[in-house]
């Protein structure tokens, strides 16, 4: 299994957003750096599987909620 430190390591090592290698990114970071990190992954057009919980509060879930429908984001929120 290989890891990468950033997302732009993992993008660039897997050839770029929309490269057949590349069909989601998962992510798995504490709740008070989830939402900063859907954005960013959400962002580049990559679809995205969180863990719970993802986010901190239902004020930030919300918040994170309007963001991310208003880039079209592809997320999907799983419990482990």
């Amino acid at each position: 299994m290989t890891t990468h430190r950033t997302v732009e390591e993992l993008v660039q090592a897997e050839g770029g957003p929309g490269s057949d290698s590349l069909q989601f990114i998962l992510v798995c970071v504490s709740s008070d750096a989830n939402a900063a990190m859907l954005e960013q992954v959400a962002s580049l057009g990559i679809p995205v599987l969180s863990q719970t919980p993802p986010a901190e509060t239902l004020d930030d879930l919300t918040s994170m909620y309007q963001s991310l429908s208003a880039m079209g984001a592809k997320v999907q929120v799983c419990e482990q």
